[in-house]
C-alpha cells in the first residue's frame, strides 16, 4: 500500500492495489487482443476460448475497511483498481467457475456465484468508505443503465440476492440511476483509437464522481477527442506480457507514434487535465523529420534508433536497454509525467520523485 515504494520500483499502473471480482471477458475491439488476460489464456492454449469468467483471488474487504479507518485519521487515500482483468460493465452475467485449469479453487465457498451479485457485493462495502478511491475503466459505458437497473431488479425480486441484506447496495445503485454518484468510485473509458471515442462521448452522460480518459494500449492517433469534462487521463503503448516467448513480442506487438501522444498531452495542456503515463511501448516510433535527440531520455539507457518494418514508412524506432519501455529513464523527458487529479490528495511522502514528475495536490507538478 506504500505508493512511495511503488514509484520506486517502477510500476506502471496509478493504483495502490487492484481487486477482481471475477477475471476473463469477451474480446470487444483491437485493443483487447494481447490484454495481459488474453496472454494467460494464450499460454494454457485456450486463447480467447469462449470467453469464459473465473474467479479472482477472494477480496479482502477487511483489510480495505481497515486502511480506511485509519486514512480517515491521517488523510492519506488508497487506489484501487477494480477488475483489471475483465470489464465491470460486460452485460453478460454468466456463471462465475471455480477455478481455473491447474490452478486450485478458492477456499472461501461463500464467493458469488454470478457477476450480478459480485458487482452488488462491490456497492455494498465499496460506497461505504470515504479513504478508497475505486477506479472502474470500461469498454461498455453504454451498459452502464442496462447493469444497475437489472442490479436493481435483483435485489428486489430474486430470492437469492434478497435473502441477505443488501439496503446499502440498493440505495447507492439507486442514487447513481438518479445522477448522484458515489464521491469514491471514478469511472473511465478505454480507447486505443479515434474509431472509439464514441465511448469517452457516452462516458460523459454518465454520473460519476471523476470521468477518465484512459488511452491503453493507444493503437492510432485520437486526434478529435474533446477533452471537455475529463478529469484524468491515463496513456500507454501496448506491451505483450510475454516471459516466456520472447518471439510474440516481435511478432504481434503493435507500433505507437510519438505524434499520438504529442497530440493528447497537446488537448490536455489548456485546461490543465492530469496525465499519468502508464508505459512507452514496446516498439515506439518517431517521424524522421523530427530531431533525433528530442525522443530520448537518459544516454545511459538509450542506444539509439532503428528503421523497423513495423513502424510506418518515414519512421524510425527507438532502441533502448528496457524492451517493455516500462523505465521512464528510457523515455524522453515529457513523457515522463504520473500526476495526479486534485480531487485525489497526495501525502507529501509521495511525492518525492527519483526521476518522476509526480503531482500533488490541485495537480501540480513537483519538482
Amino acid at each position: 500500500m506504500n505508493r512511495h515504494k511503488r514509484l520506486r520500483e517502477y510500476c506502471s499502473e496509478p493504483s495502490d492495489l487492484t481487486i477482481s471480482l471475477w477475471v476473463g471477458c469477451e474480446p470487444t475491439s483491437p485493443g483487447c487482443s494481447y490484454c495481459a488476460w488474453s496472454n494467460t489464456e494464450a499460454r494454457r492454449g485456450e486463447y480467447h476460448k469462449g470467453g469464459r469468467v473465473y474467479r479472482g483471488r477472494p477480496v479482502d474487504w477487511s483489510r480495505l475497511k481497515a486502511f480506511d479507518r485509519s486514512g480517515q485519521l491521517t488523510g492519506n487515500r488508497l487506489i484501487v483498481t477494480v477488475n483489471p482483468f475483465s470489464d465491470f460493465f460486460d452485460i453478460r452475467d454468466q456463471t462465475i467457475l471455480d477455478s481455473r485449469p491447474g490452478v486450485p479453487a478458492p477456499e472461501i465457498s461463500t464467493y458469488p456465484e454470478t457477476q450480478d451479485i459480485a458487482r452488488i457485493q462491490f456497492f455494498d462495502v465499496a460506497s461505504c468508505m470515504t479513504s478508497v478511491v475505486f477506479t472502474i475503466e470500461t469498454k461498455f459505458p453504454q451498459n452502464f443503465e442496462n447493469v444497475l437497473t437489472r442490479l436493481l431488479d435483483r435485489i428486489d425480486n430474486d430470492p437469492v440476492v434478497s435473502a441477505r441484506d443488501h439496503r446499502t447496495a440498493r440505495s447507492v445503485i439507486a442514487a447513481c440511476l438518479n445522477g448522484i454518484p458515489p464521491a469514491n468510485i471514478w469511472l473511465g473509458a478505454s480507447v486505443e483509437r479515434d474509431a472509439y471515442l464514441g465511448r469517452i462521448e457516452r462516458l460523459r452522460s454518465i454520473p460519476s464522481a471523476l470521468h477518465f480518459a484512459s488511452f491503453s494500449p493507444l493503437l492510432g492517433h485520437v486526434d478529435s477527442w474533446d477533452p471537455q469534462g475529463i478529469g484524468w487521463v491515463l496513456i500507454s503503448g501496448e506491451v505483450i506480457d510475454d516471459s516466456r516467448k520472447s518471439s510474440l513480442l516481435s511478432e504481434f506487438c503493435r507500433p505507437v507514434l510519438t505524434t499520438w501522444f504529442d497530440s493528447i498531452l497537446e488537448k490536455c495542456e489548456e485546461p490543465r487535465i492530469p496525465v499519468w503515463f502508464r508505459q512507452l511501448g514496446s516498439i515506439v516510433c518517431f517521424p524522421e523529420y523530427q530531431e533525433y535527440s528530442d525522443h530520448f531520455g537518459d544516454p545511459f539507457y538509450t542506444i539509439g534508433s532503428v528503421i523497423d518494418p513495423k513502424c510506418p514508412l518515414g519512421t524510425r524506432r527507438i532502441v533502448t536497454t528496457d524492451q517493455k519501455a516500462r523505465d521512464p529513464r528510457t523515455w524522453p523527458s515529457r513523457y515522463r509525467r504520473r500526476e495526479y487529479p486534485s480531487a485525489l490528495v497526495v501525502p507529501p511522502i509521495f511525492q518525492d520523485p527519483i526521476r518522476w514528475e509526480v503531482s500533488g495536490p490541485g495537480g501540480e507538478v513537483s519538482s
